[in-house]
């Protein structure tokens, strides 16, 4: 079965981190595989048809759930050529290595930093 993320919503969803993590979450409790296809932004899911069945109401569930909760996902490529040099040490100096400290900013409700590929 093949998703295609059309809106806006879902496309940045897929892109993310969130994304991921969700992913492999449902495919170890459905044993299916969810393959994230990003340069078509398609999400095709394998598996016995009750397997892919049960992985697609977790995964328009988790969506919805995310939609309706009005939660925005963003993903801040921290190295680039219109980023300061020095930006992800200045980050980490500032909220600390767990980022504590952006997650007690409010509207904040998780942080993730990938140190090796400078995202937050």
């Amino acid at each position: 079965h093949v998703i295609e993320c059309c809106s806006p919503f879902l496309q940045q969803y897929v892109l993310s981190l969130q994304c991921r993590q969700d992913l492999d979450r449902i495919q170890s409790s459905t044993t299916t595989l969810i393959f994230a296809n990003l340069r078509t932004m398609m999400l095709s899911v394998y598996g016995t048809e009750a397997n892919r069945t049960r992985a697609l109401i977790q995964l328009n569930a988790r969506i919805d759930e995310l939609a309706s909760t009005g939660v925005v996902i963003h993903e801040l490529k921290l190295k680039g050529p219109d980023m300061p040099p020095g930006l992800m040490k200045h980050l980490v100096s500032l909220f600390g290595v767990d980022l504590m400290g952006i997650l007690r900013m409010e509207g904040v409700n998780g942080a993730s930093l990938d140190p090796r590929k400078q995202i937050l």
